[in-house]
């Protein structure tokens, strides 16, 4: 019916409608059970026809009234934790209305702020309000006031890019500074766009030593390390990420960094420093990086039944070839163990490995074999019919 009053060009009908069904939404959207959106897609549709409304109204009574409407509705939107449904009325606000509708919406924004001052500067609350704040007040709005409200609504991204656009670098980092360790990581970009590398580095060295946030700080160090082309830095950075993290990634990031002389000497560390309890996953994608099948073989044949999961079927595969016996034992073993799972859904994924046994027993011209293992499995699993006949779809 909106859409209808807005076709006809009766914008002030229209208008009223989608202010109503706004309300309506607004005020029963938390007990309404929306989870394929339906009620969320009308709430946005609703909100860009009161835009539309807007482009075409000119009473100036009929133009404040659209505007509360559309900001009540947002101001609902963010004390509900910002939930998506109002994400388009500050553009909409901000490209429709007035020099002095801004100054009344800003009003507006101010009181939503000071029923928000028991919830932190920093909370979700204030630093949307904030940011509608500084579009509103847009090139009109001088540096200090731009500081003090970001400042005042949590803001510190906008805070910290502007004062480096004044050439107030050492406020920015003492800004930065009372930051959690994982944003200063983050700020140190922005010192580096403004030209700032040396504090850039300062910032992130000073969160080194605090534990979690270590590797991201190294992370950062070592890309600054690989841009200035500093090798011993970056060797030095890789071996720490290492030693904090023993990934594959992190390995052959290490192995990268080293020169052919370096890399033995490292490269025995490095193994020396894994604990086959902790690290045992990473030493089997060592072995098979560096295509040492049978280390590999080793790692998961001591392993407790189950313990690799999809990583002993890669192990498998990379021995086909050199080691089919053994790539032969683990496809079978856990083909096996999801058969005695049970389940249509393990049938079918038993079959994929039973596939693997198949294929190598062909390339080994050893069929025979093959149909024998086959024909002992349907024996000695006659009683699963599920599984019998998911072996006959898989034409195995």
């Amino acid at each position: 019916m909106p859409n209808g009053f807005l076709k006809e060009g009766n914008h002030r009908a229209a208008s009223a409608v989608f202010q109503g069904l706004l309300q309506g939404i607004s005020n029963e959207y938390e007990t309404i059970q929306d989870d394929e959106g339906e009620v969320g897609a009308v709430a946005v549709a609703c909100c860009e026809g009161l835009g539309s409304c807007l482009r075409h109204e000119a009473n100036a009574g009929r133009r404040q009234a659209i505007l509360r409407s559309l900001f009540d509705y947002y101001r609902r939107d963010v004390d509900m934790g910002g939930i998506g449904l109002g994400d388009e009325v500050p553009g909409l606000i901000v490209e429709q209305a007035t020099r002095e509708e801004k100054r009344l919406v800003i009003v507006w924004v101010g009181e939503a702020l000071d029923e928000t001052t028991d919830l932190g500067k920093d909370s979700y609350a204030r630093r949307i309000f904030g940011a509608f704040l500084l579009d509103l007040e847009g090139e009109e709005l001088g540096d200090e006031a731009f500081l003090k409200i970001c400042r005042e609504t949590g803001r510190k991204s906008d805070l910290v890019e502007k004062l480096l656009e004044l050439g107030r670098a050492d406020e920015a980092r003492v800004e930065v500074e009372s930051s959690p360790d994982h944003e200063r990581v983050l700020f140190a970009d922005v010192f580096l766009k403004h030209g700032q590398t040396e504090l850039a580095e300062v910032i992130v060295r000073g969160t080194l030593g605090k534990g979690t946030q270590d590797a991201k700080a190294l992370q950062w160090l070592k890309r600054r390390a690989v841009v200035s082309k500093d090798k011993a830095a970056t060797l030095e950075l890789s071996q720490r990420l290492f030693q904090i993290h023993k990934s594959l990634e992190n390995y052959k990031e290490l192995r990268t960094s080293a020169s052919k002389a370096q890399w033995p000497e490292l490269r025995a560390q490095a193994l020396a420093g894994l604990d086959p309890k902790h690290d045992s996953h990473t030493m089997v994608r060592i072995a098979l990086d560096e295509g040492e099948i049978d280390q590999a073989l080793e790692l998961v044949k001591a392993a407790r039944p189950g313990f690799f999961g999809p990583l002993k079927l890669e192990v498998a595969g990379a021995a086909e070839s050199k080691r089919p016996d053994a790539a032969l034992q683990i496809y079978k073993e856990q083909a096996e163990r999801l058969i005695d799972q049970q389940g249509r859904g393990n049938y079918q994924s038993a079959c994929t490995l039973l596939e693997r046994v198949r294929a190598v027993h062909r390339k080994r011209k050893d069929e025979a074999g093959w149909k024998t293992y086959r024909d002992e499995l349907l024996t000695r699993y006659r009683r699963l019919s599920a599984f019998q006949e998911e072996i006959t779809r898989a034409k195995l």
